[in-house]
């Protein structure tokens, strides 16, 4: 444990919150990959995917790829993840789709064959969703088939969000039909083209956040797809994921489920990285985003640096930042004693989007406490049980370092802990913590301990 005596006492003013909007919490997301046309490349090169196969979640998969797919292929693939876990993307369609037997026909006794393909080949399929409405007998049966009595396995209902109007709330179109899928099923899934999110055709942009959201709000899963289908030029691909991404996390949209998928457009599938940074292919985006959402302790760190250790007078970095704020609101200024904490992300390539919390060991911190980040008065946010999101304006980039002033009265006896979370789906797991308490031999010093 470190332990860092800060002291400093000057007037500080109160200044109205700066709110960040914080999705729904809940469990580390989670990342399914998969490649409609070279996932058998998965197979024969286990040594260009090491990391995406050790730390995905599972095998995305679509029911026109196993068609040409057996448990024995799937029984080599199989092996090579960390976690057996497959989510089966089925359709509610019957005809009219070519290249399926029985004259065109997607059965549901094909569903059953595919179905019993991945969990013989050594795969437990996890989850699943149906495309182009919801088929109760196909229903029935991806929620039921291969799971233990009294278990059901979850079912999403998947749509494009290009066809909503920007609101799956609007009453437009079949709008309430996709409502009532999501809501008979465990949740909503979305199809992915980031050709379409590239040029927002159709509103998809704002269309997948609310897919997101209006499951969420039913309290079922969230799965939001990126796939290079049509994006040109495909060296696009990496970047405009990425955008995606960040872009659900700053609409406070993040789904439970992401899912890296090539079908349709032939974008390489391997390596996974070069050079230690993610390349722009298929695992290379998995590479990127499993490290982004649940590995962040690695480079993101809350420190007390040892140059900070410094009389307030002295330190012409702070009071300027103490005089802007004192300028927001005339409120009554107040003796404190303050510390000046460093938020940092050390990687050279991956941008990070932790959450922060605080927290009193005791009572509450209405005494006067207050948080300021990079400038900005965020104590309503950071206090609240869900914490606050460093998305949009608050994302840590690669190498970048932001400044969290936390003041409290001098007459306040509670220990405050600072904690972060690796993302804002992620409000279970605790990556790191800081407890500041007051020194019991001096009264106007900050205690800090590392944990």
């Amino acid at each position: 444990m470190k332990r860092l005596i800060v002291r400093r006492l000057f007037a500080v003013a109160c200044a109205t919150a700066f709110l960040i909007s914080l999705p729904s919490a809940g469990n580390a997301q989670k990342v399914y990959v998969g490649s409609g046309n070279g996932w058998r490349q998965l197979i024969d090169h286990p040594d260009q995917w090491i990391y995406v196969r050790h730390n995905a979640d599972g095998f995305y998969v679509n029911f026109i790829e196993l068609l040409r797919a057996d448990s024995a292929t799937i029984g080599k693939l199989s092996p090579l993840f960390a976690n057996k876990s497959a989510y089966y993307e089925s359709d509610s369609r019957n005809t009219g789709l070519g290249g399926f037997p029985d004259g065109g026909q997607f059965s549901r006794s094909l569903q059953l064959k595919e179905l019993n393909t991945l969990i013989d080949g050594g795969f437990d399929v996890s989850y699943s969703s149906l495309n182009y409405g919801v088929d109760n007998d196909k229903l029935y049966d991806l929620q039921h088939v291969g799971m233990p009595p009294g278990k059901t396995r979850p079912c999403l209902a998947q749509n494009g969000p290009w066809t909503i109007g920007g609101d799956i709330a609007l009453d437009d179109g079949t709008n309430a039909t996709k409502r009532f899928d999501i809501s008979r099923t465990d949740g909503a899934s979305t199809d992915g083209p980031l050709s379409l999110w590239q040029a927002d055709t159709g509103k998809m942009r704002s269309g997948s956040y609310s897919m997101v959201k209006y499951a969420h709000s039913l309290r079922r899963l969230a799965a939001v797809m990126v796939a290079p289908y049509n994006l040109q030029p495909t060296s696009q691909w990496l970047s405009v994921a990425q955008d995606c991404v960040r872009a659900h996390e700053d609409a406070g949209a993040t789904p439970d489920i992401w899912i890296v998928f090539e079908y349709a457009t032939l974008t390489p599938t391997l390596p996974e990285s070069v050079n230690g940074q993610p390349a722009d292919t298929i695992t290379g985006m998995a590479y990127w985003l499993i490290h982004h959402l649940k590995d962040p302790s690695h480079w993101a760190k809350i420190v007390v640096p040892s140059k900070r250790l410094l009389q307030a007078n002295t330190d012409t970095r702070l009071s300027a930042r103490t005089t802007k704020l004192s300028s927001w609101s005339p409120a009554r200024a107040i003796a404190v004693r303050a510390i000046d904490l460093e938020i940092s992300n050390s990687s050279t390539w991956l941008d990070l989007s932790p959450v922060l919390f605080a927290r009193a060991t005791a009572g509450d911190m209405s005494h006067g406490t207050r948080f300021l980040l990079d400038g900005a008065d965020v104590t309503q946010r950071i206090t609240q049980l869900d914490g606050l999101a460093m998305t949009a304006d608050y994302r840590l980039w690669p190498g970048q370092t932001r400044h969290l002033v936390v003041t409290s009265p001098i007459n306040a006896s509670s220990s405050i802990v600072i904690g972060m979370h690796p993302n804002p789906a992620a409000a279970t797991i605790i990556e790191q913590q800081l407890t500041l308490r007051p020194s019991k031999t001096d009264p106007n010093a900050f205690v800090a301990t590392s944990h």
